[in-house]
């Protein structure tokens, strides 16, 4: 079913939720001009919502659904997504990464291949964004990175020291955040040698990581962001590691005592000296990363958030903010963008979910207007 939310007037820049059977574990734009949005659910559903925008307002509509598993069989929790052309590639807790041609109907879903483990993150690699390769890279719990060309085309491994909990990609530079805090930096060309090889600074597993780019439309990284479980942002540069920052991203909320997760980080398009974080605390926050050579050591930023939604109704959200009188705002559990050309305005798809990451049960207050934001796709233009 899909439920439609209003907001209130002093938010209506914002609006469109569309309520999913599931909990929202994924997002992913079509890469082509058409606004389309693919969701994922922990309940391996999928559904294609059409998207407008008219100035600063944004509406969205369901287009097409369709489940991993024909009906009455259980489908596995899809854990994570990519869009190319149009096909969605979703990656499972059984190990196995599927297609869906989305315009052709709810059951032309083709299973490409398989990990031995779950699929925890995917990205399109394709030649007009620089990679020498045209695919999807799937990053598994079975410590291996591979690229599929086409259903049981798995052209590359590359097996890697760790699982791959978050990965990101700047053609043709692959980066992987995995558990035991591991770090590493693969160019896609070289296969198994890495650039890079190290540790997050932070003392919790990780669950968010980005790669920051050089100045002047450089794509080859200086550093990279990682976020936390403990609510931990870290920033790394990869030539001087021991200068990394450390600073506190989320709130205690509720009546928890610790500190919700960082649950998502991305470059913000058209500013690549800007980082953006989602996190499980209802809040989210631009963070400077302008990286700044000082002789032969590289810092990134000042430190200091550039902007924080700390209000639903501050008019300038996104606006899950941690705390309102007293209400606790729904955890931020994925986001996706749909980069404009410089100059255009971008759109920020980010969902709202009962859970921090699938798992453990967040705090939500029983009052309505707030439990009716979860489970919820939001929309945030931003030039």
């Amino acid at each position: 079913p899909v439920n439609t939310w209003v907001p209130d007037a002093q938010e209506e820049r914002y609006i469109v939720s569309n309520g999913v059977r599931g909990s929202i574990s994924s997002l992913a734009w079509f890469s082509g001009e058409q606004p389309l949005l693919v969701l994922t659910t922990w309940d391996g559903d999928m559904q294609l919502l059409s998207v407008q925008q008219q100035y600063q307002t944004v509406q969205a509509s369901l287009s097409s659904a369709a489940s991993t598993m024909p009906p009455g069989q259980p489908a596995p929790p899809i854990l994570c997504s990519a869009c190319q052309g149009q096909n969605v590639a979703v990656g499972s807790c059984d190990g196995k990464l599927r297609v869906w041609n989305a315009p052709q109907g709810p059951s032309a879903i083709t299973e490409w291949g398989s990990h031995t483990q779950p699929i925890k993150a995917i990205l399109t690699l394709e030649p007009s964004a620089g990679w020498p390769v045209s695919g999807y890279l799937t990053g598994s719990f079975d410590k291996t990175l591979a690229l599929w060309t086409g259903p049981s085309q798995r052209a590359t491994e590359i097996k890697i020291p760790s699982k791959v909990y978050a990965m990101d990609g700047l053609a043709p530079y692959i980066f992987v955040a995995g558990s035991d805090r591991q770090m590493v930096l693969y160019d896609i060309r070289k296969g198994e040698q890495a650039v890079y090889s190290g540790y997050s600074p932070l003392q919790w597993q990780t669950r968010c990581a980005c790669l920051i780019p050089g100045k002047n439309g450089s794509q080859e990284p200086l550093g990279y962001v990682v976020g936390g479980v403990d609510g931990m942002l870290g920033v790394v540069p990869f030539q001087n590691p021991a200068d990394s920052k450390r600073v506190e991203e989320t709130m205690p909320s509720g009546p928890q005592t610790g500190r919700r997760g960082v649950n998502a980080v991305a470059r913000l398009p058209n500013h690549a000296d800007k980082i953006i974080t989602a996190n499980g605390d209802g809040r989210m926050s631009v963070w400077n990363v302008d990286p700044e050579q000082r002789g032969a050591q590289t810092f990134f930023g000042d430190g200091q958030r550039v902007y924080e939604s700390t209000s639903p109704f501050n008019g300038r959200p996104p606006a899950t903010g941690a705390s309102v009188q007293g209400k606790i705002w729904p955890s931020i559990c994925a986001f996706s963008w749909k980069a404009a050309a410089p100059g255009g305005t971008s759109i920020l798809a980010y969902a709202n979910s009962p859970d921090s990451l699938g798992g453990k049960q967040d705090y939500m207050s029983p009052d309505p207007s707030v439990a009716h934001l979860s489970n919820a796709v939001r929309f945030w233009p931003f030039q």
